[in-house]
């Protein structure tokens, strides 16, 4: 969160110190920096014959999952996983070529895009074998077993649930 009048961080859910992040500082009182500019795709308007292009560009072997975590904005590695799990062998090197792989990814990602732009969420909390809280997130993650997600009524609610475990484990 951002405070629009000063420009200073009110709080951030993934705090980082110049330590983690030597660019800029996420932490609340320090100054918003946006992230330095970079080369990925825009996941509003990715289209799967940019998406080949990028992977024909590489130069080394990488999975699915780790590419487009690198090409695309905005997309995490989980979030990664989540779009390649339609299909793709989540370690299998990417085929520049492979346009099912490539069509797969595409409508994943656009998919995730027009639910956040329309405010549209089916937010889970992530359990551990344990039943314990690991994670979370604003949709239902294809890679992740059913089991081992629990519905939470909004993000904010399922982001409450782990960090109080944490808080709570952590004491």
């Amino acid at each position: 969160l951002v405070d629009d009048a000063s420009g200073s961080i009110i709080d951030a859910i993934r705090r980082a110190g110049l330590h983690v992040n030597k660019y800029r500082a996420i932490l609340p009182g320090e100054t918003y920096v946006p992230p330095p500019p970079d080369d990925r795709l825009d996941p509003r308007s990715l289209t799967e014959e940019a998406l080949a292009a990028k992977a024909a560009a590489r130069r080394d072997d990488v999975s699915w999952s780790r590419f487009v975590a690198g090409a695309v904005e905005g997309v995490s590695p989980f979030a990664a996983r989540h779009a390649t799990a339609a299909g793709l062998p989540p370690d299998a090197a990417v085929d520049p070529s492979d346009g099912r792989a490539m069509a797969a990814v595409v409508k994943a990602l656009s998919e995730l895009t027009r639910a956040a732009a329309a405010g549209r969420f089916s937010p889970v909390v992530i359990v551990d074998e344990s039943g314990r809280p690991a994670d979370f997130w604003a949709w239902r993650p294809a890679h992740v077993a059913p089991d081992r997600l629990k519905p939470a009524s909004n993000p904010s609610a399922a982001a409450d649930t782990y960090y109080d475990f944490r808080t709570a484990a952590a004491a």
